[in-house]
C-alpha cells in the first residue's frame, strides 16, 4: 500500500494586522474566519516536509489599497468590519 501523506490543518491566528508565519513548506490556506474574537487562518499543512518556510499576510479593511503581487486568501466579517486577508509575495516589503 503507497505511503499516506501526514496532512493535518493547523491554525494561525492573526494576533495583528500584518503577521509572518512560519509553517510547513506547500502549505494550504483553506479558510480565514473568526475564532471568537480573533481572525484566524487554517492551513492544511503536509507533515513530511520541515517546518521553515516564512510567509507574511496581512488583512486589509474594505476599500483600502492592496499592493500589487498580494494574493487573496479569504473574507471575514467582524460585526460591522468587514476584512480581507492577502498573503504578501515574498519579494514585497511587508511595511
Amino acid at each position: 500500500m503507497p505511503e499516506q501523506p501526514d496532512r493535518r490543518v493547523w491554525k494561525y491566528p492573526m494576533t495583528e494586522f500584518t503577521k509572518t508565519f512560519t509553517m510547513p513548506y506547500y502549505a494550504k490556506p483553506v479558510h480565514f474566519g473568526m475564532q471568537g474574537n480573533l481572525p484566524t487562518l487554517w492551513c492544511e499543512v503536509d507533515l513530511r516536509f520541515r517546518v521553515e518556510d516564512e510567509r507574511t499576510f496581512r488583512i486589509f479593511g474594505t476599500g483600502h489599497a492592496i499592493p500589487p503581487k498580494a494574493e487573496y486568501v479569504g473574507t471575514v466579517q467582524s460585526g460591522t468590519f468587514v476584512w480581507h486577508l492577502y498573503e504578501l509575495n515574498v519579494y514585497q516589503e511587508a511595511d
